[in-house]
């Protein structure tokens, strides 16, 4: 016996996705069953436009988090740009709340794809904000190379400036009374952001300083005030 096939324009209760030609019993865009013979189990496009409305904010607001997710992935693994994804994050939070707020109304006729994409975007944008994770697995990559340098700088050896080490490009070479050495990547004389290698019993970390992150092995990642 054949399948049903629908052929008037029925829509998804879930989803609102058009019915209309498909032979299977679920749709194929959030997988909801129907019956086709039950107009109980599918719904007119009969969507408050409000809702309509939401679901596009949605969906352009989803895939701006993920340009966004994308952005804060390279500024973080590059090490240049802590302070630019807090202001980021800061500015934007706004409409990150709203956009979490829709995508947890029922009454969006929002796919389950897209529920599930925002809330891991979200997910990832802040855990990238306040663990700053990428740069941990970029310089875990690089550290065999950093610690070669490091040695160099800590005997005295001349180490040309400026220098790309994968990821991450330094201009400058700082040494501190306690032996310390900094590999500076943004900033000029009056501060920036360094990677800093830290001799054994090291009492301090760097001079001045607004934060600073440790990423093992006697390194951190410091920004000078």
């Amino acid at each position: 016996m054949s399948k049903t096939v629908p052929q008037i324009e029925r829509f998804c209760i879930s989803c609102k996705h058009s019915l209309r030609g498909i032979s299977s019993r679920r749709c194929p865009e959030c997988g909801r069953a129907f019956d086709p013979n039950d107009p109980r189990t599918t719904a007119p496009n009969t969507t408050y436009k409000l809702w309509l409305v939401l679901e596009a904010a949605c969906r352009f607001l989803i895939c701006a988090s993920g340009f966004l997710v994308a952005l804060s992935f390279i500024v973080s693994m590059v090490g240049t740009g802590r302070m630019l994804i807090w202001m980021l994050a800061f500015l934007v939070s706004p409409v990150l709340l709203f956009l979490l707020l829709v995508i947890m109304l029922p009454w969006v006729p929002l796919s389950r794809r897209y529920r599930i994409s925002g809330v891991v975007l979200l997910a990832l944008l802040t855990s990238i904000v306040w663990t700053d994770w990428p740069l941990y697995i970029s310089f875990a990559f690089h550290k065999s190379a950093m610690n070669k340098l490091a040695a160099q700088a800590m005997a005295g050896e001349v180490v040309v400036t400026p220098q790309r080490v994968g990821m991450f490009r330094f201009h400058n070479i700082k040494h501190l009374p306690n032996g310390n050495v900094g590999f500076q990547l943004t900033g000029g004389p009056g501060g920036g952001v360094f990677l800093v290698r830290c001799v054994p019993d090291a009492q301090y970390v760097w001079d001045w300083w607004d934060w600073q992150t440790k990423l093992g092995g006697g390194w951190y990642h410091v920004h000078e005030d």
